[in-house]
C-alpha cells in the first residue's frame, strides 16, 4: 500500500509539472505570435517584436522554471529553497 501511495504521488507530480512547462511553452507562443500580429498592426515597426521574440524563445526553450504560480511556489518548498527569486 505504502508502495502505491508514493507511486501515485510521484505521478501526480510529474503530471503537474510537465503541465506547468507545457504552460509556460504555450506562453513563449503566445508572445511570438503576439510579436507577428503587433507588427502587422502596426505597419511593420517591429519594436514590440524586439522584445517580445526573444522573451518568447526563452519560454519555449528553457527547463528553468519562470512562470511564477502556485506549482512554483510549491516546488521552491519542495526542494528547499526560499521561494525568492
Amino acid at each position: 500500500m505504502e508502495c502505491r501511495r508514493k507511486w501515485r504521488q510521484r505521478e501526480q507530480y510529474r503530471r503537474k509539472r510537465r503541465l506547468y512547462f507545457l504552460k509556460q511553452r504555450l506562453c513563449g507562443a503566445v508572445l511570438i505570435i503576439l510579436a507577428v500580429l503587433t507588427t502587422i498592426l502596426l505597419d511593420g515597426d517591429a519594436t514590440a517584436a524586439a522584445f517580445l521574440i526573444p522573451i518568447g524563445l526563452f519560454l519555449i526553450f528553457t527547463k528553468e522554471m519562470c512562470i511564477t504560480n502556485k506549482f512554483y511556489w510549491q516546488e521552491g518548498r519542495r526542494r528547499g529553497r526560499s521561494g525568492r527569486a
